[in-house]
């Protein structure tokens, strides 16, 4: 019998990164809720540097943990290093550079009208694979476009035009809602110097975006107490800081588009002059801080819409999905842009 010969591992472009920024900008996951499942070589293809520049990260503090499987690293920690690296080389920085454009701050990112067309649908989990599909279908809260100035052309679930019902349409298990909207952004300046006061606050804290661990997902204040934050727990606190001051605030979920995975979070709050203005703390935060933004962009977003997010009108209480046992079922969401007719 002749040995298989397993194929070459493929090489990445590997470059002697400058870690320096990395320095006081990333804050490393606590040994509590570190979850380590990236070996060496799969964590050197994701910052694409070389053996001697990973040595030198992990000089800045990057963890590893013997397990079973050998040296291990949290991923939250290495994509946190790749974002603050400010290198431009890194996997992270490479795939998320031309998804947030927008934050760079010009209009025509940020609030230029757009056409796409858009899929939603379970997404293929060992959850889901083993769900009874024959108890019922999963109940998704659809795209609202119209919630930011925008159009929903169309949607429709296995070829059946379908409207959502308290919210949510009814998606059978391996069927994908497919639809056409327009997105449209616009600047809407905060008035009420109360609100600007404490989006400035939040800004002057020094918080960071970073990936989180799951256990830092799940609560907000303790990541705000170690300087981190994603867009739920920045979110969380901006929401509960403007409630207390009197102010009536909602966080909804939504999606950066280009972005298929994971929903994104913002707040929503009436204003001074009685409109509903949105403020998407993490945004903000990720833009003061990484190279990803701008000034000008933090200077423009608060109080605006932005046509390269697709809301929904589901709030951060609940999942976007929802299976018929009542149990969150994880969403797929992809959007295209179609061109106008």
């Amino acid at each position: 019998m002749t040995a298989t010969v397993p194929p070459p591992a493929r090489s990445f472009p590997q470059h002697d990164i400058d870690w320096g920024p990395v320095a006081g900008a990333v804050l490393w996951t606590p040994a509590q809720y570190r979850q380590p499942t990236v070996d060496e070589a799969a964590a050197r293809k994701m910052l694409r540097c070389t053996a001697e520049s990973f040595q030198a990260l992990r000089s800045l503090g990057l963890e590893g943990e013997q397990t079973a499987d050998g040296l291990l690293f949290d991923a939250s920690d290495l994509r946190n290093a790749a974002l603050y690296s400010l290198s431009g080389r890194t996997e992270v920085e490479m795939a998320m550079r031309p998804i947030l454009a927008f934050l760079q701050g010009t209009d025509q990112e940020m609030f230029a009208e757009r056409r796409w067309t858009f899929e939603m649908a379970a997404a293929e989990t060992a959850a889901t694979e083993t769900a009874d599909r024959a108890a019922g279908p999963v109940l998704i809260h659809p795209p609202t476009p119209e919630a930011f100035g925008g159009t929903l052309v169309r949607q429709d679930v296995g070829g059946t035009e379908a409207g959502a019902s308290e919210g949510r349409m009814s998606v059978p298990y391996g069927e994908t809602l497919r639809g056409e909207m327009v997105t449209r952004g616009g600047p809407d300046p905060i008035a009420d110097p109360s609100i600007k006061a404490l989006i400035d606050e939040l800004l002057a804290a020094g918080v960071r975006w970073h990936y989180l661990a799951e256990g830092l997902k799940q609560d907000a204040y303790a990541a705000q107490a170690r300087g981190v934050g994603n867009c739920d727990t920045m979110s969380i606190v901006l929401r509960d800081r403007l409630r207390a001051a009197g102010y009536r605030a909602q966080v909804y979920r939504g999606w950066i588009v280009g972005i298929t995975e994971v929903p994104h979070s913002w707040v929503e709050v009436v204003d001074g002059d009685g409109r509903t203005k949105v403020i998407d703390p993490s945004l903000l935060v990720l833009a003061s801080h990484s190279g990803l933004g701008s000034l000008e962009f933090v200077r423009k977003a608060p109080g605006a819409t932005m046509s390269r997010i697709a809301p929904t009108r589901c709030p951060l209480s609940e999942p976007i999905g929802v299976g018929p046992d009542g149990a969150a079922v994880p969403v797929r969401f992809s959007c295209r842009p179609r061109s106008a007719r």
